[in-house]
């Protein structure tokens, strides 16, 4: 009983405490130098510690710097231009068509992301048979190999 109200009064004294990340270090030295764009800052004693700033570019290794405010992502990639998804609704066959020779790949999902389907064609056209899939909706995702041209066709399937 007594180990179970010690561990008791730890858990409630450890949680009533909280952590703060600062810009600082124990260390037994350091250093920082400008070159009047770039400051570099510093250590002796831990491991790869610096901190980069040029413009509005602001690199920090070792801590978190309350500056730095970004945002990490991908960048869209260009729609390919003249693709006819039909029919659609469908109860078999979608025929895409392009508006000339395509070297893609076609790729068909259900709406879990499972992929279901996947081809590469060089092509004015192609078709894909969902006739051996339930009835529901399917996401075709066509990539042009050649430009990096995506798009992407919600399908309904009778």
């Amino acid at each position: 009983m007594k180990n179970i109200l010690t561990s008791i009064i730890l858990l409630f004294t450890i949680s009533a405490f909280s952590q703060t990340i600062e810009k600082s270090s124990i260390s037994s030295g350091g250093e920082s130098t400008s070159n009047g764009t770039l400051t570099m800052v510093y250590s002796i004693g831990e491991a790869n510690i610096a901190e980069s700033t040029t413009g509005n570019i602001h690199i920090s290794e070792g801590f978190i710097s309350e500056g730095l405010n970004a945002t990490l992502g991908i960048k869209d990639l260009a729609k390919i231009e003249g693709v006819k998804v039909f029919p659609n609704p469908t109860v078999d066959y979608v025929n895409i068509s392009f508006s000339e020779t395509i070297n893609a790949q076609i790729r068909v999902f259900d709406l879990t992301g499972k992929e279901l389907y996947s081809n590469t064609i060089s092509s004015d056209k192609t078709s894909i048979n969902l006739s051996r899939y339930n009835k529901g909706t399917y996401l075709v995702h066509v990539y042009d190999l050649e430009n990096a041209k995506v798009i992407t066709y919600k399908i309904s399937k009778k």
